[in-house]
C-alpha cells in the first residue's frame, strides 16, 4: 500500500493505492481554508448560547467557532487554538450555506503552526509516497482517477447487482442502494460497496444507508456485520432498523471528495482538463476549450497560465465550448494538439 501524490496546477492531488486500486483519494485547492491541524492566535469576539462555545477571528481574518477554552476568557481577549474542521459549504437544498471552520483552545505551550500541506498530512502517516511528476506516467489515472472523479461528480457508484447514489445534504450523506438482486444479496452486496465508497471519497460525519428493507432480524444482523468488517477507520453506527436504515458516524474534518466536485463543477473541470493539457505529447501550439465560467477563472489566475506554459514548453490558445448539459460530464474537457 502506498500514496500517489502529484502537485499539479492549483491542486494537489493524493490517493491511497492497495494493489492496482484507489482505496482513498484527497484534493487540495489553493487558496483553500485554513487546514486541520494548524495553530493559530484568535481573538475571541462572541460567546455562544452557555459560553462553552465561540465565535473567534484568527489571525488570518477567518471566522472559526471554538470550543474547549478557559471560562475566564472575555470578549476582544486572544488565544491559540488549533483547527480541527475545516470550513464547509453546503450542497443540496440549501446549497451555499456556510458553516465554520471549527477550532480548539490549546495552551500557550503549543507553537504555532501554519495549516499543513496535502503532502504534509500523508507524508505523517508513514505510509510510503510515490511522486507522480507531470512529466512521467499517469500512475494516478492507472490507479482509477478519471473514474473517481466521475464518481464524485455524479454520486453514482456501481457495484455487482446493483448500484449506490450518494447525495451531500446539510444534516448527512444519504447513500440510497438499488438494485436487482433480492434484498438480502443485495443489502449484503451494498454494505461492503458503500464502505468502501465512504473511504475511497473521504466521506465523514453524519451518513446514512438505506438498505433494501429486510424482514429478519437475522438478515439486518448480517448486513451490519458485513458493514463492521469493511469498514476503514474509527467510526459509530447504528444496526440495521426494520426499514433498512443505518446511520454511521465518522470523524469529519474537511469536506467529502463529492463536495469538492460538486460544490466547485467549473474550477474542477478546468483543473482536471489542465491536468491532461501538462502530460499532452504534441509539440504545437495547445488550444484549451473552456466553457465561458471556466475561462472566467483561467483568465483570473495567471500563475497557472505561466505554469502550464512552462511545463509543456509551448503556447497556448484558449476557444469557446458550449456549456455542460445535464446529459454532459463537466469533466470532459477538450483540448487541440499538434
Amino acid at each position: 500500500m502506498h500514496w500517489l501524490y502529484e502537485n499539479g496546477i492549483g491542486e494537489e492531488r493524493a490517493a491511497l493505492v492497495r494493489g492496482s486500486q484507489i482505496i482513498k483519494a484527497r484534493i487540495e485547492r489553493a487558496g483553500d481554508s485554513i487546514r486541520p491541524g494548524a495553530v493559530l492566535m484568535a481573538q475571541l469576539i462572541r460567546k455562544i448560547g452557555t459560553g462553552k462555545r465561540a465565535i473567534a477571528t484568527l489571525s488570518t481574518g477567518e471566522d472559526v467557532i471554538i470550543s474547549s477554552f478557559p471560562g475566564t476568557l472575555t470578549e476582544g481577549q486572544e488565544l491559540r487554538v488549533r483547527i480541527t474542521r475545516t470550513a464547509i459549504t453546503e450542497q443540496g437544498p440549501e446549497q451555499g450555506r456556510y458553516k465554520y471552520a471549527l477550532a480548539k483552545g490549546v495552551g500557550d505551550d503549543i507553537a504555532l503552526a501554519p495549516s499543513p500541506s496535502l503532502l504534509e498530512q500523508i507524508e505523517a502517516d508513514g505510509t510510503e509516497v510515490k511522486h507522480c511528476p507531470a512529466h512521467g506516467p499517469d500512475l494516478l489515472a492507472k490507479a482509477g482517477w478519471n473514474e473517481l472523479l466521475h464518481e464524485a461528480q455524479s454520486g453514482h457508484v456501481a457495484f455487482p447487482g446493483g448500484t449506490l447514489e450518494i447525495v451531500p445534504t446539510p444534516a448527512m450523506a444519504v447513500v440510497d442502494v438499488d438494485g436487482e438482486s433480492a434484498p438480502r444479496q443485495l443489502a449484503l452486496n451494498a454494505a461492503q460497496a458503500a464502505a468502501k465508497a465512504i473511504e475511497r471519497l473521504s466521506i465523514g460525519g453524519n451518513i446514512g444507508i438505506d438498505f433494501p428493507a429486510l424482514p429478519t432480524k437475522a438478515d439486518r444482523a448480517d448486513v451490519t456485520i458485513a458493514v463492521d468488517q469493511a469498514m476503514q477507520g474509527p467510526f459509530e453506527r447504528t444496526a440495521v432498523n426494520g426499514f433498512g436504515f443505518m446511520q454511521i458516524v465518522r470523524k469529519y474534518e474537511r469536506p467529502s471528495l463529492l463536495q469538492v466536485v460538486q460544490d466547485t463543477p467549473d474550477l474542477t473541470a478546468l483543473l482536471d482538463l489542465l491536468r491532461c493539457a501538462q502530460r499532452d505529447p504534441g509539440t504545437s501550439k495547445l488550444m484549451l476549450h473552456l466553457t465561458a465560467p471556466m475561462k472566467a477563472i483561467w483568465d483570473e489566475h495567471e500563475a497557472w497560465q505561466a505554469a502550464l506554459v512552462k511545463q509543456i514548453g509551448r503556447s497556448v490558445d484558449i476557444a469557446a465550448k458550449p456549456a455542460c448539459t445535464r446529459e454532459a460530464s463537466c469533466l470532459s474537457g477538450t483540448y487541440d494538439s499538434a
